[in-house]
């Protein structure tokens, strides 16, 4: 990085611009270039500060080699050398207003931005710089993107952003609170005027899935903009930018304002690709003229293939699930397409599923937990071309389906506990939640208020009903819910002394004995007696013949 491409510096280091500068406008005569995502930066924080290494891909292998020693982890933007030519991670952003910023960025494209909870604003993300080379100002930028399971932004998040050479803003994805995508551009990004454009697309925030959202746009001129390969919102006569061509690429989540107790927020770019394209060129001037040779059949010419959308996926990431590639956009319409799924590790190696080649994938439990994704080739006469979506998942577990049936153990008696087993299901990792169910003679079962525990303990109100209990499976693809077997009706439990019962009268021959039943736990309780006779070792035997309620005659 020359010192006229260094960032300023902020108490000695360097800083980024989110405000436009004022600047030169570029020449339009531009030179054409097309980048591919072939190198990134990583950084890792340690005790001794920060590290950033260079990866480098060449064909199925990454190596890694340090860009710069450690760091001060003070440090808001750590430059790294650029290497010869690609698309690179120029550094990843700490934002020392919020110390727990970060970026992890790994090969294929990934780009994971973390901000954790807390007021003020948050900035953490991985700057992109397409060199030096010049460009006619037209721009194709592809990413995927999907926020962490269950965050929703409370405030607006800038997503991406597209830079010039100065640092100012061509245009930005941003989300509303509502994960709603749209794309904005500043007074003098694509137009003289503010723009705000509605994408189409919504943000996911389930962990796993992401929208793919594909932004070709010229300054001065028009922009379109494509969801999951679809064209969503078009927007042309365009006029008024003062913008330079497009030079950087910020990825990850970028100037969100938390409130004070606000949710942390993870941005997940799966893939960040950005290309620039040139003015067609000049047609060549005609060649003198020469005798006139015989007659031949003319030869079609093979226009050079080249992708100006990359592949994309559409489908959830989740086994027994049927994922279907749409082969993006090609400079040349008439191009025929195969297709190459592979399945990639969390550090972007990628290999082959077994020889899946149609346009549809179905995920088997093989896929589990890795990532997806399918190489396209382009046909056209003799010429082929090939590129790479980005890669969808991890792969999460099918939605649980019951192996074993739930059961209750335990007696179905008032004051007993009855305790639920969830049976065996198809995902040994699901989580279990119950809810137990009183149930009338016909089958007729309504919810018990707040029994939803693993445990149930019948009360005086379920007597004379069953109980049962309804065991839901859950996972990352979903739920599914299954009923146990009722227990035979509740009854009351038996009947327990609260004090002994007691024997009246003199032990005399001819004399009456009388019993008290004593105290028991049910006042209802129906009683009946047995008189024993008992010998001075404690021996006792029935006296035969005598049933009277409570009395004995001597």
């Amino acid at each position: 990085m020359t010192s006229a491409d260094a960032p300023r510096t902020v108490d000695g280091c360097p800083a980024h611009q989110d405000e436009p500068e004022p600047h030169r406008v570029q020449s339009p005569h531009m030179v054409a270039a097309s980048f591919r995502l072939v190198s990134f930066v990583a950084l890792a924080v340690a005790a001794t500060g920060l590290w950033v290494g260079l990866f480098r891909s060449i064909g199925d292998t990454v190596t890694a080699t340090p860009a710069i020693p450690a760091y001060s982890s003070q440090s808001i933007f750590a430059p790294a050398a650029r290497p010869g030519s690609g698309l690179a991670v120029r550094g990843l952003v700490r934002n020392r207003a919020c110390a727990d910023c970060i970026v992890h960025v790994g090969s294929g494209g990934l780009v994971r931005a973390e901000v954790p909870s807390g007021a003020g604003k948050r900035t953490a993300y991985a700057l992109l710089d397409l060199g030096k080379s010049r460009a006619n100002g037209q721009v194709f930028v592809h990413d995927v993107i999907g926020f962490g399971r269950g965050e929703t932004p409370t405030r607006p998040v800038r997503l991406l952003q597209v830079l010039d050479s100065s640092r100012r803003v061509i245009f930005e994805l941003v989300a509303r609170p509502d994960r709603q995508l749209y794309l904005t551009s500043p007074a003098g990004g694509l137009r003289a005027a503010p723009l705000v454009q509605a994408t189409g697309a919504v943000v996911p925030n389930d962990g796993v899935a992401g929208v793919a959202v594909d932004v070709a746009a010229k300054a001065n001129a028009w922009v379109l903009v494509s969801v999951n390969g679809l064209r969503t919102a078009a927007k042309r006569g365009l006029a008024g930018a003062r913008t330079g061509p497009p030079r950087f690429v910020r990825a990850g989540v970028i100037g969100y304002k938390a409130p004070s107790h606000g949710p942390g927020i993870t941005a997940t770019h799966a893939q960040v690709s950005v290309s620039t394209s040139a003015a067609p060129a000049p047609p060549a001037p005609a060649p003198a003229a020469q005798p006139s040779p015989a007659p031949q059949s003319p030869k079609p010419a093979i226009a050079a293939l080249s992708p100006l959308a990359p592949p994309t996926i559409s489908g959830r990431a989740v086994v027994g699930h049927t994922l279907t590639a749409d082969p993006g956009s090609w400079s040349d319409a008439s191009a025929t397409f195969s297709y190459a799924w592979e399945r990639c590790d969390g550090n972007g190696s990628c290999t082959s599923t077994g020889g899946a080649d149609g346009k549809t994938y179905d995920l088997t439990a093989n896929d589990l937990g890795a990532f997806v994704r399918v190489r396209v080739t382009a046909h056209l006469g003799d010429a082929t071309a090939s590129r790479a979506s980005a890669a969808v998942g991890p792969v999460a577990p099918a939605v649980p389906t019951v192996l074993v049936e739930p059961r209750i153990s335990g007696d179905a008696v008032v004051g007993a506990q009855l305790r639920a087993d969830p049976g065996t299901w198809s995902d040994p990792n699901a989580t279990f939640t119950f809810v137990w169910q009183r149930c009338d003679q016909s089958r007729t079962c309504t919810r018990i208020d707040e029994a939803s525990g693993a445990t149930y303990t019948p009360s005086p109100n379920d007597l004379g009903s069953s109980i049962l209990v309804e065991v839901t499976a859950s996972n990352a693809a979903g739920a599914n819910t299954e009923d146990s077997a009722p227990t035979d009706v509740v009854v009351s439990a038996p009947p327990a002394v609260v004090s002994a019962p007691s024997v009246s009268g003199d032990g005399v021959v001819g004399s009456s004995l009388v019993a008290d039943p004593g105290v028991w736990s049910d006042p209802g309780a129906v009683f009946t007696y047995a008189w024993l006779r008992c010998d001075d070792g404690g021996a006792c035997t029935t006296i035969e013949g005598v049933s009277l309620p409570g009395s004995l005659v001597l």
